[in-house]
């Protein structure tokens, strides 16, 4: 078939003005449509953690002299900047709404959609292009991630640009073609270097066209080497110059070669999950499956785009379908194999391929419609494609979406624990473990027999009864479950029972359960008991499963310190501060307190002194450390500092206001600490520790009628009342973080 013809039955290859006319309308309309589906999904869509870390970012970049930072680096996330400062620019155009950076890259993405309009019309004429659109805008994955101001989302808006350019650079030649090209990677490369995997297909589409020869020939191909690598020069070099962090990022991602579903995961995440046990979903994916902003495609939609791209196979032998499918296969392969341990969320490696995979599905349901059959077939599948998207929009936007109910609520659980994971100041603990807790009890009504409704309800009960009649039960029901006797391990190491602990923890791995989190757990435990050697071996293991986990060179480090073997501690620390998800300075704080337990108090107060020099920036960390200063230092000034900073970045959490309340009331303040309780009640009328406090100072101050009422509704919530005489720090600690 020649190159010029479309696959298309209609064979028009050209098109009268009203043609155009009604073809530009409707390629209008459905553009309208996908921008308010879109923005209809913005609106309710809340920060995740990557986010928050760009807006924090973005909002300290200023170009005045007096207060000039603009960022060359990105110790958090490693990747380029590309989308930090696309970032900055809509929240300083949008007068720091959020909505408005959200709107920014909606925008970004129908550019991709328009290229997607292109890309179809240029391969297989205009009736395909407007499939493809109405396909594309109701995409489900597509419609997740277009609000959404990450590297992959964003990057992905390029795609079909570039494969655009490529079969035009392959074909014609021309320089503006190749410098596009150039122009497109390398600005791809400043949002993700992810972007560069669309090369590969490149490479083989120009291999199997059979013009390598005249490519390699073209001063216009170097032309447009040298934009793309000279685009890409600034964040690399800085990348180089700052100890290559993006660099070995990417090179152990490449050094972790395995099987991983990722690929497939884009289009039928939701239907594989239902061959998953909940159990290991719990374990092996936790709170990081897929939330709001991580959606695979709609399933049944998924399907259709695999098996319409399987069955173009037939015209292999046409340029323009071995394009797409060599950009399918280009991006699958590496994807499937590379960084095999990463979680099945970044599924959005995947996410290019959707735009050879929609045009491709559009060629093949344009040809379906040239008989009655076809074109009933035709309409049934844009019929699901819009009305699965408008059901999705109008239901829940979280969890799994799989027919199995039991999938569905692990994931509506993960979901909720991811927004206390990415937004802790605005949506504090306390609050995700009641959702939690009304989740698990509304699935326990209709399932009473739900093993994994009574585990999450044990992890996140308000009472000890409350946690042991659960825990009980879940062992009623599965004797031998592992999780749960992993998390009973976990509350025995909480209490010190390190006896007790290791005898569980032995037990698990007698019976061949001995993953990272058991080997991590016994090295700690084996510490404590002070068998050390032991310890090192165990942290060894769990190491080996779990490389890229903190928590195993944590382990590992407090063993060498015990052995006093200080080179090899000194570098598993390092491993440990590279790894923490906080940062360093929240893991050197995490350290201070495991030391403060251990009765080195000299060596807390190093680990502590170095997290604040170190720069600390959530609120619960600053929480923490006023926490560390009063029960272990008692350093009341220093306390009230950190705990005043954490009301400041946290006032929705009403543990910050009781905490400091707490800290104000041990150095004598005692009117603002009651101020403090009473806003903690605010926030949490069901605080107990709060109205026992405030009880307590009541009734210092003479006022024990309205004591009275504050000290009865903490012994209904089940608080031990201290004796009036007992002042705060006495016998009590102030709150941890958390519920």
């Amino acid at each position: 078939m020649a190159l010029h013809e479309p696959l298309s039955a209609s064979g028009q290859s050209r098109l009268t003005v009203a043609n155009r006319r009604a073809r530009g309308v409707t390629a209008g309309a459905i553009l309208l449509l996908a921008m308010a589906v879109r923005v209809i999904y913005a609106c309710a869509l809340p920060l995740n953690g990557d986010e928050g870390h760009h807006i924090r970012e973005a909002r300290r970049i200023s170009l005045q002299a007096d207060d000039f930072y603009l960022p060359l680096d990105s110790p958090v996330s490693n990747h380029p900047l590309g989308v930090l400062y696309l970032t900055a620019a809509a929240n300083w155009a949008g007068g720091g709404s959020l909505l408005a950076v959200r709107l920014a890259f909606v925008l970004l993405s129908l550019a991709g959609l328009v290229g997607l309009y292109f890309l179809a019309d240029s391969l297989f004429g205009p009736r395909a292009a407007l499939v493809a659109l109405a396909i594309a805008a109701v995409d489900r994955h597509l419609v997740a991630s277009a609000a959404v101001f990450l590297e992959s989302p964003a990057v992905v808006s390029l795609a079909p640009w570039a494969i655009l350019l490529m079969r035009r650079c392959v074909l014609r030649g021309a320089a503006t073609d190749w410098l596009l090209l150039g122009f497109v990677f390398g600005l791809g490369y400043w949002i993700s270097t992810v972007f560069l995997v669309l090369l590969l297909p490149f490479g083989l589409y120009v291999l199997l066209s059979g013009r390598l020869l005249k490519v390699l020939k073209s001063p216009r191909m170097f032309a447009g080497l040298a934009l793309m690598l000279l685009l890409m020069s600034p964040p690399l070099v800085v990348d180089l110059t700052t100890g290559g962090p993006n660099y070995e990022r990417n090179v152990g991602k490449v050094g972790e070669i395995g099987l991983s579903p990722r690929g497939l995961l884009l289009y039928l995440g939701d239907l594989m999950i239902c061959f998953k046990d909940p159990f290991w979903i719990v374990e092996n994916i936790g709170v990081r499956m897929y939330g709001p902003t991580y959606l695979p495609c709609n399933w049944v939609m998924g399907l259709v785009y695999l098996g319409l791209a399987a069955a173009s196979l037939r015209f292999w032998r046409d340029e323009r379908v071995r394009l797409l499918l060599l950009v399918m296969a280009g991006v699958m392969i590496p994807v499937t194999l590379l960084d095999a341990r990463e979680l099945w969320n970044e599924f959005t490696w995947a996410s290019s391929t959707l735009f050879a995979a929609i045009p491709l599905s559009a060629m093949m349901i344009e040809r379906m419609g040239s008989d009655r059959r076809g074109r009933v077939a035709t309409w049934c599948i844009l019929g699901y494609a819009v009305g699965s998207t408008f059901l999705f929009l109008a239901g829940p936007k979280w969890g799994y979406f799989c027919p199995d109910w039991q999938r569905t609520y692990v994931g509506r659980h993960a979901a909720v624990h991811l927004r206390w994971n990415w937004n802790r100041e605005e949506y504090p603990k306390h609050e995700m473990s009641r959702e939690l807790r009304s989740l698990a009890r509304e699935v326990l009504n209709h399932h009473p027999d739900c093993t994994v409704a009574w585990f999450f309800l044990e992890q996140h009960a308000r009472s000890a009864a409350e946690k042991q009649e659960a825990f009980k039960r879940v062992l009623e029901l599965d004797p031998d479950n592992r999780l749960m006797l992993e998390f009973r391990a976990s509350d025995l190491k909480a209490l010190r029972n390190w006896p007790a602990a290791k005898e569980l923890l032995d037990r698990l791995v007698a019976r061949g359960d001995a993953s990272a989190r058991v080997s991590t757990m016994l090295s700690e435990v084996e510490c404590r008991l002070g068998n050390y050697a032991a310890a090192v071996a165990q942290a060894r293991r769990a190491a080996a499963m779990k490389p890229e986990e903190s928590e195993p060179y944590r382990a590992l480090y407090l063993a060498y310190d015990g052995l006093g073997e200080r080179a090899e501690a000194e570098a598993a620390l390092n491993l440990y501060l590279a790894r923490f998800m906080e940062g360093p300075a929240a893991a050197r704080l995490d350290l201070a307190e495991e030391f403060f337990n251990q009765g080195r108090t000299d060596k807390g107060r190093e680990f502590l002194e170095s997290a604040v020099d170190a720069g600390l920036k959530r609120a619960d960390d600053h929480m923490a450390a006023g926490v560390l200063y009063l029960a272990w230092l008692k350093e009341v000034d220093r306390a009230i500092e950190q705990i005043r900073t954490a009301v400041e970045l946290s006032p929705m959490d009403p543990d910050a206001h009781f905490n400091l309340g707490y800290v104000l009331e041990a150095g004598g303040d005692d009117l603002e600490a009651i101020d403090c309780y009473r806003s903690a009640l605010r926030l949490s009328p069901a605080l107990g520790k709060a109205h026992a406090r405030l009880g307590l100072l009541l009734v210092r101050h003479g006022r024990a009628e309205e004591a009275k009422e504050h000290l009865e509704t903490a012994e209904r919530l089940g608080v031990a009342i201290p004796s009036p005489d007992e002042g705060p720090g006495e016998k009590e600690h102030p709150a941890e973080p958390g519920p």
